[in-house]
């Protein structure tokens, strides 16, 4: 690892936007560095889903720097925590760690993200979400379901404090119908090797699912929270071990078999036009500002 630790790029969002896949994709390039610990979450002050933060942060960055020590000097670093984008301190924070650092961003139609979410976490996630319908879930938890997708309004926060050729701005659409497109211009992006052969590449990541057995789920999801208890009492060389035994790829790979795909039923009408009208302004603003039409977001 380069002894002045520094990120030299990072990912903030958005939630149910495409960021597996871009993290996926870009830890097959052997000029790039991410962890195996998915979402560090060390600049926010909260957790995804409006859990409480380890607090990470407070802890320094030569805590933050364990998570890479087995990279190389050449690699470029990075990570990515789709938390990021929503709170303020956090590009400050980023700011102050490497005010030159990349910043990637995964968008996805704020409604179509909601309603993808909402599944996630009914389905995927344990049962995180209790709520027996997407409208029940919006009421109580509109930070998840309306805040996540105000992109404009958030964005704006890290385009005041970076500058604008630092921050690339990638569609779940294009990821969708044009994923070399997408790879090519963020290889180009992070300055390294553009003409590298991806695997995959059009194999989604985390799409819906439902879980075939829900106690094989909740004894993996036990396992999976095991890290950040470890953590907490200070005996974190222990998931290192852990991961270089590859037993968390082998558990990755359980939970995998235990999930099946499945389409989920189409929003319902009056729901999505009174979320058309909820993010239009959001949406036109950053039309104007990216200079990219939206309309197929707007339909």
């Amino acid at each position: 690892m380069k002894e002045d630790f520094k990120l030299d790029f990072i990912g903030i969002g958005a939630h149910k936007a495409g960021t597996t896949w871009v993290v996926n994709m870009l830890k097959q390039h052997p000029e790039i560095f991410i962890p195996n610990i998915k979402e560090i979450q060390f600049f926010n002050d909260f957790s995804h889903f409006s859990k409480p933060s380890t607090k990470r942060y407070l802890k320094g960055n030569n805590y933050y720097k364990t998570f890479f020590k087995f990279a190389n000097k050449k690699q470029k670093l990075g990570e990515f925590s789709v938390s990021y984008m929503n709170e303020q301190l956090v590009a400050e924070r980023i700011y102050k760690h490497n005010s030159n650092i990349k910043i990637i961003v995964v968008l996805r139609n704020p409604i179509d993200r909601a309603y993808s979410a909402y599944f996630y976490l009914k389905e995927q996630l344990n049962n995180s979400e209790k709520s027996k319908t997407f409208e029940e879930a919006i009421e109580k938890n509109p930070i998840e379901y309306l805040e996540r997708g105000k992109y404009y309004k958030y964005l704006s926060n890290y385009f005041s404090i970076f500058p604008k050729e630092n921050i690339k701005i990638l569609f779940f659409e294009d990821i969708k119908f044009k994923p070399e497109k997408v790879l090519k211009e963020l290889c180009i992006f992070l300055n390294i090797n553009n003409k590298f052969k991806f695997k995959n590449i059009s194999k989604k990541s985390n799409s819906s699912k439902k879980r075939k057995n829900i106690f094989l789920s909740k004894i993996l999801s036990f396992l999976f929270k095991t890290p950040d208890f470890l953590e907490k009492i200070k005996l974190r060389f222990i998931t290192d071990f852990i991961g270089k035994l590859g037993i968390r790829k082998m558990l990755n790979k359980i939970r995998e078999k235990n999930l099946q795909e499945y389409t989920y039923p189409e929003i319902d009408k009056n729901t999505k036009e009174k979320l058309k009208k909820y993010f239009i302004e959001d949406i036109e603003n950053l039309e104007k500002f990216l200079n990219r039409d939206l309309s197929h977001w707007k339909k």
